[in-house]
């Protein structure tokens, strides 16, 4: 198969030649008009409804680890607990040790998952943004464009987001391991220390983000229309003159998934900035106007990005279809607390910069005497309410994930059609489902005894 041309996939999408070629005359003509404007035409709406559907897993696994994860946790301390009251009553040291060896993997791994969060927000918060908007302004006005900074921020992001997900992966691996007393505890702190300096890090890099957005909106010399311009023209030229079959692209639309959701994290972050320096509840309607037309722009160039990397590389908007009965699929199979792997995004950096804007919001200084009860029961309040809609968000989107699986097996009459997603989010290619069948039983049957890591991930924390 010739890169960038789809040959695996039913005669009504890729692998026919063009309808308009098997006509005859000005009809040919015609429909080869049509034909060329459906990338443009057809790409908006079927590439907007996997975008949509995958910010939403994003918004999911977010909340989760902001919500469910807690909770989990102040079960397994409950559990913990109640060994200690036993030892305490009873006075049996034996029962107790033996009791304190049953804490599961997972539940470990939601504790490290706690502290990872509670930590990187400490270091979040010892970060004062001014300090950063002042220094981007001195260097971008010195020797340093502030494309260039905005460039090597988006880069950093990509990398620390995709590497996030393996660490952490590792880490509810060495849990497993730590419990079973497979290894020792050198191993799990080193995990843990490389997961926090990754967690930290991709906060710091959203945190940068937001105030590079802060530094031209204040510009007097149009730097945000520069900006926006000249990265997303870059970014463009980029992947345009390049050649991309599904698979490429696939890994492109994750991207764009987690890149759209950490947009709105952090254009968040920059009005809840202007809230505190303002020093009122209201933010202001042009900051508002300012952020509304950024993300509109993030939009409008992705819709015309993958639209000409269709165009140049002869792939038909159904994939996008086709990606979305696939992911619906998968997100219908996989455990709800293992949905973000499904695009490859990491929680934990997001959720901790959320974490950092609600301190700075429930510390603002306005011109009254704060009232602590009523900011705390807002809080509570606010929490409250996020874990509702983050039980309600799960079961609507298995519901809708199961209607367009339903509905696109009841337009293929029952045929098999191949997958078009055979690629995880980071480009490794998806071991066949027989070939993994195998592969488990053979290493049950030598006892390997694998780990046991896939059932615990950063979003234990939102099982639905």
């Amino acid at each position: 198969m010739s890169e960038g041309v789809r040959t695996d996939l039913p005669s009504n999408t890729d692998s026919a030649p063009p309808f308009c070629c098997q006509l005859p005359g000005h009809r040919a003509a015609c429909v080869c008009h049509v034909c060329r404007y459906n990338f443009l035409l057809h790409v908006p709406y079927q590439l907007e409804r996997i975008m949509i559907f995958g910010t939403l897993l994003c918004l999911y696994s977010f909340l989760g680890a902001l919500t469910v994860l807690p909770l989990r946790c102040l079960r397994t301390l409950w559990h913990l607990l109640q060994p200690a009251r036993q030892k305490h009553s009873s006075s049996s040291s034996s029962s107790s040790s033996s009791s304190s060896r049953m804490l599961p993997g997972a539940q470990l791994y939601d504790l490290m998952c706690v502290l990872l969060l509670l930590a990187a927000v400490g270091v979040l918060s010892q970060i004062k943004p001014g300090v950063i908007y002042y220094w981007m302004k001195d260097i971008t006005s010195e020797f340093l464009k502030i494309q260039v900074i905005f460039t090597a921020l988006e880069i950093l992001d990509k990398i620390l987001s995709n590497f996030g997900v393996d660490v952490l992966e590792a880490l509810s691996s060495t849990c497993t391991l730590f419990t079973r007393h497979s290894i020792g505890l050198t191993q799990l702190v080193a995990d843990f220390a490389v997961a926090l300096l990754l967690i930290t890090a991709h906060g710091c890099v959203l945190m940068c983000q937001a105030m590079v957005f802060a530094v031209t909106m204040n510009s007097k010399a149009n730097a945000l229309l520069a900006l926006m311009i000249a990265t997303n023209f870059v970014e463009l030229k980029g992947q345009v003159y390049k050649r991309t079959d599904t698979n490429k692209l696939w890994t492109l639309a994750c991207q764009d998934i987690v890149e759209r959701f950490e947009l709105l994290l952090v254009l968040g972050f920059v009005v809840v900035e202007e809230i505190s320096n303002s020093g009122t509840w209201a933010p202001s309607a042009a900051v508002l106007l300012v952020c509304a037309r950024i993300f509109m722009w993030e939009i409008i160039i992705d819709i015309a990005k993958h639209a000409v990397l269709g165009k140049f590389n002869d792939i038909r908007p159904g994939i996008y279809r086709e990606y979305m009965r696939d992911l619906c699929s998968d997100s219908l199979d996989k455990h709800s607390h293992n949905s973000h792997k499904l695009v490859g995004f990491c929680p934990l950096g997001p959720a901790a910069l959320a974490l950092r804007m609600m301190h700075t919001l429930f510390t603002l200084k306005t011109d009254g005497h704060p009232n602590w009860p009523i900011r705390t029961a807002g809080v509570l309040l606010a929490w409250l309410a996020a874990c509702i809609f983050q039980v309600m968000l799960g079961f609507s989107m298995k519901w809708l994930a199961y209607l367009y699986v339903q509905h696109h097996a009841a337009q293929a009459g029952g045929r098999t059609l191949p997958r078009a997603i055979n690629v995880t989010p980071a480009g490794t290619k998806i071991v066949p489902a027989a070939v993994a069948a195998a592969a488990a039983g053979v290493g049950k049957a030598g006892g390997a005894g694998g780990g046991g890591s896939s059932s615990s991930s950063v979003g234990n924390a939102g099982s639905v």
